[in-house]
């Protein structure tokens, strides 16, 4: 491990900023003088107020901007928005206030009135809090961090009765939000800790040192105010120190080295995903600023998670996704954050609004101001009711003075060494090829992904597979699909008899050791990071009910090393280069594995693995996720349900609206590639009503028993049918299917379409011929039915009936459907007694198809009918999966692939595999690279040309800083630390040499953007 790297300022780093706002309104008392803490001994709060999360002077500062002579907009504007809508809510009993609104108007205007309002509305409120308190203390009924805040504002008009109350609110003990009652000393920080830490330390620093403490009622009945301050405001000053587990963990996911063996890079990370980080996690800041305002000790500086978060967001977000809102001065974009895990929380477009302008000021941040900014911009477009909640955090804090700094002020890539990610794009515009490269430890629900990248340009290219969605057995064999490795772009590498090998101290041990995986647990991926299930098809996702669950005590903070970056070059005109070591992500049935991921610019991605096995027979499998179909020209030499498979395939290409990706698969030369996905159709355009059955001859056999989709349409689509045949669940079995209304939409408009007789138009769609017949048209607005779509053009919809377009303002294009619970492998029937369908179409989706190490296949799709987790069908979550195998067994496999990005009707690139002695590379365009194939510095390197002509080549895995000779015959290039007669160039810090090289002597114009000496 590595000594603890003390952070600094340097570069585009701005210094933590101390005294942000001047001296404000006079009669005010200053904070007399900082705290200063040891573990559990400290000098007593201050009895000034208010001394949590902002002091006088910084209300008053805030004050006088937003009222008074000296206002100014944007805040005189808000505060007058807040003020209207508190005098709304004073008279109508459906509109909320909101306390922090109406202390602020009160500081502002000291109209006694809108006290008044605030005290019985926090009298209110607080009776709220104790009652359910009282009906049970382990619920999460402590006051809200807001109403605390708010007292702490008006500390001196607060009457005794009130504080009693709040204190009594304030000793639940709710273990996971709140956990103030408990008074533990040991508080859970490492995961979303300060959503229910901060509000908890609020109420113990407000009352620390307080005479409330003191009051009779609070001697009397030790019980109902169990809440010891003095105790709980000693744990966070624990965990706010530079032992504490909050505080190194803060620092280990943003990437402080003292916790990890990665590479060094930049600071900045998450927990786990974007939609936590942004919601629970983000109260970081809060709580860190609260602590920071209360003792008088800088904290905030050392921060390293929210001191970073700001330029972190800005390298994630995701090109194609730009939307624009807004108009004029108002105008702005937004993206979507990239998706590394999804909780279906896939809408994420910035840091927690509330503490945008928080994090921004403290820091003095102009990345977070960018996002600050746009949320400014935001209340204006969408008017401040919508924002009652949460305004008085941009009255506070927004800092109108701080300078912008737009993503497009960052490079185009960076590598955050503390979650193991780095993220690459072409440029900043929204038509950029991006990618994320990922190498680190799975901190907290990263789960298995070493090594793994996702891939988009104008369209999600490759992507982790599926989303948490649960709640039904189906939906919880998907949700533990996806936490493990076989829904990730990685390695698969299938020992039949894998088995747990991890001692209780969470180290790898020796191959076999352990305890062996049930056959549904071994599918050839990394080592869990959940439990192990205890039988065959019990898809543990948790340590509830799991066999076996990796300890971590060997480990800093608890946990363990999984992946590292060992190589990381940006170089922003030619290329981006990492490397990440995931040796350590799967038990000992590899020795190592190593991945090389190149980013040519524009339009190319080039990945190389080495990977050697324990045992050469262990089946290796190069293992991707697709949201578009991968074709071959090349037919498949075996077919099956959603199953395609080739042997030797060099080429697939995927076609998107706006991008088209050819994958070419260099190596192994010899392989065999298994392409699962898409939807099988087991019965389509056949009639089930009363008196007319659905025969089984007409219903396809399943290869595996799957649950079914089953679409209805005709003129009754409510009711049941019925179906009979042969089940996991049993023969000459029964199912019946309720047709309630629940249907699929596919796609749809609000604009820009045209209506006369049968038929709907819209120019702007371009459909293939007859892709919607037997789907149904639903106008919206009217007195319309749906319809069923009899033919369409590529700009044309004809349904059987007639349409009257009076009042319709949109339509869509839909099915009824609804999903089977049984799992149905033969169906004999299929009959009704009330539905009248033209058209029943049965089909199962192949979209999370997966086979275990002893070759059984297994369906992990989720349910697509909502009825148990909201989830309908979700095309960006992936729906195809590639499988990639040498034909022979070895010890060491290389793997070579590249993808080649381009826009429709361009023509494809040139790609050529380079073969040498002891090295692979790859030849696109013009451009080169090239890598050892063993794990080990070369000195010296020889390969055939790819093509006649000069070409950019780029060797990887040289010696760093090191002069190497490079020597170009008519079919031959020699690359050496010896002099060989070739021109000299050095390599760069990560072994990497850059050069121009001509073979077979001709020599057409040099690249365009080409620099003539390799990267220093």
């Amino acid at each position: 491990m590595r000594a603890l790297r003390q952070p600094g300022f340097g570069g585009d780093e701005p210094a933590p900023h101390a005294q942000p706002f001047p001296s404000g309104k006079a009669g005010r008392v200053l904070l007399l003088s900082a705290l200063f803490f040891a573990a559990c001994a400290y000098a007593p709060a201050s009895a000034q107020r208010p001394r949590v999360l902002f002091t006088a002077d910084e209300l008053d500062a805030a004050v006088n901007r937003m009222y008074g002579a000296g206002a100014r907009d944007p805040y005189q504007y808000w505060f007058d928005r807040v003020k209207q809508r508190e005098d709304a809510a004073h008279t109508n009993a459906t509109m909320a206030h909101s306390l922090m609104s109406l202390a602020l108007i009160y500081e502002a205007t000291s109209d006694t009135s809108y006290r008044d309002w605030y005290l019985a509305e926090l009298d209110a409120y607080l009776d709220g809090r104790v009652a359910a308190c009282r009906a049970n203390p382990e619920s999460a009924c402590g006051p809200s961090f807001e109403a605390l805040v708010s007292m702490d504002a008006l500390w001196a008009e607060i009457p005794d009765a009130a504080k009693l109350k709040a204190l009594e609110a304030s000793s639940g003990i709710n273990a996971f939000y709140w956990h103030s009652g408990n008074n533990d000393l040991e508080q859970d920080f490492a995961y979303h800790g300060a959503f229910g830490r901060g509000p908890a330390f609020a109420a113990a620093a407000m009352f620390q040192g307080d005479s409330i403490l003191s009051h009779p009622d609070v001697a009397t009945n030790p019980g109902r105010y169990s809440l010891n301050v003095d105790r709980y405001v000693a744990a966070i000053v624990e965990e706010m120190s530079s032992t504490g587990t909050f505080w190194q963990t803060e620092n280990r996911i943003a990437g402080d080295p003292a916790y990890n063996s990665a590479l060094p890079g930049d600071f900045g990370g998450m927990y786990d995903n974007f939609g936590y980080d942004t919601s629970e996690e983000s109260w970081s800041i809060v709580l860190a600023s609260a602590y920071s305002t209360f003792s008088g000790q800088d904290r905030l500086s050392g921060f390293l998670h929210d001191r970073y978060r700001g330029r972190y967001y800005q390298q994630f977000e995701i090109p194609h996704t730009e939307t624009s809102y807004g108009s004029g001065a108002n105008a702005y974009t937004a993206r979507r954050l990239e998706v590394i895990w999804s909780t279906q929380t896939d809408w994420m477009m910035s840091p927690a609004r509330d503490f945008l302008a928080l994090t921004a000021w403290k820091y003095q941040d102009p990345h977070m101001q960018y996002y600050a900014d746009r949320w400014r911009k935001e209340i204006n477009v969408y008017g401040y009711d919508y924002y009652t909640t949460a305004i008085w955090w941009m009255l506070l804090f927004y800092d109108d003075s701080l300078a912008i700094a737009p993503p497009a002020s960052q490079p185009t890539s960076r590598y955050f060494s503390g979650p193991g990610l780095v993220p690459m794009r072409e440029h900043w515009n929204q038509d950029a090829a991006f990618a994320v490269f990922v190498a680190g430890e799975g901190i907290s629900r990263r789960y298995e992904d070493a090594n793994s990248f996702v891939l988009h340009r104008n369209g999600p290219v490759v992507v982790h597979a599926g989303a948490r969605i649960r709640f039904n057995d189906d939906n919880n064999k998907h949700h533990w699909y996806h936490i493990h490795s076989i829904s990730k772009n990685t390695m698969k590498i299938f020992d039949p008899a894998e088995c747990f090998d991890v001692d209780n101290e969470g180290r790898i041990t020796s191959l076999h050791s352990g305890t062996p995986l049930v056959d549904t647990d071994n599918m050839g991926g990394q080592l869990f990071e959940v439990g192990t299930s205890p039988q065959s098809g019990t898809y543990v996702a948790g340590s509830d009910g799991a066999r076996e669950f990796r300890s971590s005590a060997a480990f800093p903070l608890g946990i363990w090393n999984t992946a590292d970056i060992r190589k990381y070059e940006h170089v922003a005109d030619s290329h981006t280069y990492a490397v990440g070591d995931a040796s350590d992500a799967y038990t000992r049935k590899i020795d190592f594995y190593e991945r090389e991921f190149v980013y040519l610019r524009p339009d190319a991605f080039v990945v190389f693995d080495r990977v050697t096995s324990a045992d050469p027979a262990f089946v290796k499998a190069w293992n991707i996720h697709t949201v578009d179909e991968p074709v071959s020209s090349d037919p498949p030499t075996q077919t099956g349900q959603g199953m395609n498979r080739y042997a030797d395939a060099r080429q697939f290409t995927l076609v998107h609206d706006g991008n088209v990706t050819d994958l070419h698969l260099l190596v192994p030369v010899t392989n065999t590639v298994t392409v699962r996905g898409g939807d099988t159709i087991l019965t389509t355009g056949r009639p089930v009503r009363s008196g007319v059955d659905l025969d089984g001859a007409h219903i396809e056999e399943l290869e595996i028993p799957r649950w079914l989709e089953l679409f209805a349409v005709g003129p009754d689509t409510t009711g049941n049918l019925v179906i009979d045949g042969d089940a996991e669940e049993g023969s000459n079995t029964t199912e019946t299917i309720v047709f309630d209304g629940t249907h699929q939409t596919y796609q749809g408009t609000t604009y820009g379409f045209s209506i006369s007789g049968s038929t709907l138009t819209d120019p702007d769609e371009s459909w293939p011929t007859n892709r919607w017949v037997d789907y149904m048209l639903h106008p919206r607005g009217g007195s319309n039915p749906d319809f069923t779509i009899v033919a369409n053009t590529a700009t044309s919809l004809t349904v059987a009936g007639t349409i009257e377009p009076s009042g319709v303002w949109a339509y869509e294009i839909r099915r009824p459907m609804e999903n089977t619970y049984l799992h149905w492998r033969r169906i004999t029937r299929i009959s009704t007694a009330d539905m009248d369908v033209d058209c029943l179409t049965l089909s199962v989706p192949h979209y999370f198809d997966a086979e275990d190490a002893g070759g059984r296949l297994y369906a992990f799709a989720p349910h697509t009918d909502a009825q148990d987790d909201g989830y309908t069908k979700r095309t960006d979550l992936g729906q195809w999966t590639v499988d990639v195998s040498p034909a022979g067994p070895s010890a060491l496999d290389n793997f070579l692939t590249v993808f080649s990005l381009r826009n429709p009707g361009e023509s494809a690139a040139r790609v050529e595999l380079i073969s040498g002695s002891g090295v692979s590379g790859a030849l696109v365009g013009n451009r080169a690279v090239v890598f050892a194939e063993a794990r080990a510095e070369l000195t010296e390197a020889q390969f055939a040309c790819p093509a006649a002509g000069e070409f950019d080549v780029l060797v990887m895995n040289l010696a760093s800083n090191t002069t190497y000779y490079v020597a170009a015959g008519g079919t031959t290039v020699a690359v050496s630390t010896a002099d060989n007669g070739g021109a000299s160039a050095q390599t760069s810090a990560m072994g990497v040499l850059r050069a121009v090289v001509s073979c077979a002597d001709v020599a057409p114009a040099a690249p365009a953007n080409f620099r003539a000496r390799p990267v220093q």
